[in-house]
This record gives C-alpha cells, structure tokens and sequence, in this order.
C-alpha cells in the first residue's frame, strides 16, 4: 500500500515577500511585488519592470565567500531550503541521512555568474575569470549548493523542464514517499531571470510587452480583457514532504497532503497545449484517484498572454465541465510575476496556506471581464472560502504542462495570519 505524503516545511523567497508570512499577507491583501527593476540598466530596452525580490541577503543564509561564488538562484535556492527546513524542525543529524533527499528544479543556470564570467573572458584576460566558474554555471549548482548548506541529504536532484520543473520536483518527492524510499524530501525550485541578457532575451522571444503610461504594479492582469503579456520575476519555493507515519512520530506540524502528480510532455508537435495541459490535469486525478467534482479550488497558470489565458480557460471547462463554474481560480501570478519553475511550488505552498487559513488570494489587476474568460477568477480581494482540496496548473513555453494535487489534512481549525484591518481573521474571530 502505498504511503502518504504530507507537507511539514516551507520556504518561499519571492517579489512579494520572504518566508511564509510576508508571502501569504502580500498574496491575501494583493500587493504587487512587481516594480521598475533596479538591479540593471533598462534605459535601451523597451521593458523596465519586473518581479525582483527585496531586501535579500544571501550572507543571511550562507557563508559570505560561498555567497560571492555563487549566483543569484543559487542564494534563493539555500535561502528556500533552509526556510523550508526551519519552518518543519528539521536539523542535521536528527534523522537518517539515507532516509532523506532533495529534488529541485530550475529552467536554466546561472544567467549572472554567465554574464559576469563572459564579461571578464571578453574585455580582460580570458584567464582571468574565477577557477570556479565552471562550478558556478553548472546547471546543479544551485540544488547542489542548498542541499550541500543544508547537510541534511545524502544526495540531491536537479530536474529541468521549463517553468514546470518545480511541480515535477514535488512529483518526484511525491513518489519517493509513497514508494517508501524515502521519508522526508525537500522538493520545490529557483529561478533568477532579472539579469541583463536573459532578459533581453525574454524580450526578443515576444513574451515580454513594454506598457506605457501603466503603473508596474497594474501590468500583469490574468484574464482581464485587457491583458498584453507577462512581467518576469524571480525567487524559489520550497516544501517539505514527509511520510505521513514519520511526521506522526515526530510530532510535526501539517499543512496539507500532496497526493496526485501529472506530468505531459509535447512531443508530438501536432499535439496542442490545450491537449496536454487537460492530459496533465487528468493525470493528477488519476493518480491521485479522485473524481473532477472533487476539486474545490484551482490555483492556476494564469500567465497574462491574451492566448494563454484564453486556453487554460477552455481546458479547465473541458475538465471539469459545469463544475468549472462553480470553481474559484486564482492567478497569483497577478501579484508575484512570472518567476518560472519556482511559481509551481510558490502555488502549492499559497494551496497549504489557503487551508490553514480558509482564505483564498485574489486574482489582481481583474477590471474588464473577458467573455471567453469566464470563470470565478477571485477579482482584487481575498475570499473566506473553505478549501478542502486543490489543483496546481503551470504549463511551460515548450508546451509541456504539470498538475499537482493537493488536499486538506484533517479537520485542522482555520488559524490568522495576522491579516490588516481585520480582513484576513478566521471565522471565529470577532
């Protein structure tokens, strides 16, 4: 029989805030993390915002000479992990190693540690650049560098597949606890697309659109009629998965419970991405053995593209047929940016957070509804809704699309995250 998967720790590092709380009242409350972008000159490029994250130290999370060899996405990813670990009360030594491993994705090196070690080999003595930049570009080096940090694992993964590599690193982590190979895995990813060229290549690959006389905050509207096109970001999530029985003993502390994964690639170019993005769905209800109607909540892709949008609409009806209609959707894309493979596990974190808190976050920036745009998409506020079940869509721009199902554990009380003006108390609360 197979074991369950439960989610003990986690750790996000993103626009909108670092480490759980600031995530989910950022998300709650709809505060944008996107802005004008300060860590490069945009003055030539006809885009200038971007999801960055804030006052982010990585010496916060790491050695200070590590740090300075190392990339952007690698300081997210030992920033995420340890965040995730504290957050669950996992230390080293406390467990068997062997019982213990990390799964983390990525859609593409280090662009930074790239453009710096280039820069030096181009305008200086190619010698020059440091000894270990091979190491720093390696496309492991940041889930290696975080689970070498954290000492906890006896090994770690790097899982590659676009902007849906970190739904299949919980995948991955989902199916090693139910096999019984493993007890705890750290599963989740990192991205740092705000550097200088990845950027402009972003650019020139038409995924970015510039918007003049629009506010930063008011660019990336999911659904809305009026939508142009995405905003970058960057960041990284990170869950702890853990073997139902183990977290029992210990005495941990649950959030929720991962229990279906589907994964579809596009191979056949003939195949649309509608197609594989309801194969995904379904393959999650499959493996997680549930009925459509059992799904309460999609934590969608929500990318802002005029066609995206469009279809990811069509193939949750398609799905879910009526059902969808009374499905609440929300695009928390809206608020963080698009920060590739780490916005699947930022989702299935919000997803955790929704059932410790019976409050779904808003879909921002939602003013014109779109006639073939019409679902329940949470405008502009948060929802007391209770959610005892949910859906994770990300799908990727090579067309390869994940699900990811999460469900409710228990019949935990709803608890406050301390929300403003009284918005985001719990039912009981006067």
């Amino acid at each position: 029989m197979n074991r369950r998967c439960v989610v003990t720790g986690l750790g996000v590092v993103s626009s909108v805030g670092i480490g759980k709380e600031a995530f989910w009242d950022s998300l709650v409350h709809g505060r944008s993390g996107v802005s004008y972008i300060t860590r490069f000159d945009t003055s030539k490029l006809p885009v200038h915002h971007g999801g960055e994250v804030k006052n982010f130290n990585p010496t916060d999370y790491m050695d200070e000479l590590r740090a300075q060899m190392s990339g952007r996405y690698v300081h997210f990813a030992v920033a995420g992990t340890k965040l995730a670990l504290e957050d669950a009360g996992i230390e080293p030594d406390m467990y068997d190693r062997s019982r213990m491993v990390m799964y983390g994705g990525s859609t593409a090196p280090a662009a930074d540690s790239i453009e710096s070690h280039l820069r030096i080999a181009i305008t200086d003595d190619p010698f020059n650049a440091p000894p270990y930049a091979l190491a720093s570009i390696a496309m492991h080096s940041a889930i290696g560098e975080a689970a070498q940090t954290a000492n906890v694992f006896d090994s770690s993964t790097t899982i590659s597949t676009h902007c849906t590599s970190g739904l299949n690193a919980i995948g991955f982590g989902l199916d090693e606890i139910r096999k019984g190979r493993k007890d705890i895995v750290v599963a989740g990813a990192t991205d740092c697309t705000l550097t200088y060229y990845a950027f402009i290549s972003y650019i020139l690959a038409g995924l970015l659109v510039p918007e003049e006389g629009v506010p930063p905050e008011k660019i990336m509207r999911p659904y809305d009629k009026n939508r142009r096109g995405g905003v970058m970001a960057e960041g990284a999530g990170f869950l702890v998965l853990e073997d139902l029985e183990h977290a029992r003993a210990r005495g941990a502390h649950i959030y929720g419970e991962i229990i279906g994964h589907g994964y579809k690639d596009k191979i056949n170019l003939s195949k649309s991405t509608m197609l594989t993005m309801s194969s995904a769905i379904r393959a999650a209800l499959a493996n997680a053995r549930v009925r459509p109607t059992d799904v309460d909540y999609v934590l969608a892709n929500g990318n802002s593209t005029i066609v995206q949008d469009k279809m990811e609409t069509r193939t949750l009806k398609e799905v879910f047929g009526e059902h969808a209609y009374r499905l609440p959707v929300s695009a928390i894309k809206s608020t963080i940016g698009i920060p590739n493979s780490a916005i699947g596990p930022m989702q299935v974190i919000a997803a955790c957070l929704a059932f410790e808190s019976n409050l779904i976050p808003p879909t921002i920036n939602y003013e014109t509804p779109d006639p073939e745009c019409d679902l329940d998409y949470v405008p502009n506020h948060a929802r007391f809704n209770r959610v005892n079940m949910a859906v994770v869509n990300n799908y990727g721009m090579d067309g390869a699309c994940a699900a990811v199902l999460v469900k409710r554990y228990g019949n935990g009380e709803a608890v406050s995250f301390g929300g403003r003006d009284g918005a985001c108390k719990s039912d009981g609360d006067s």
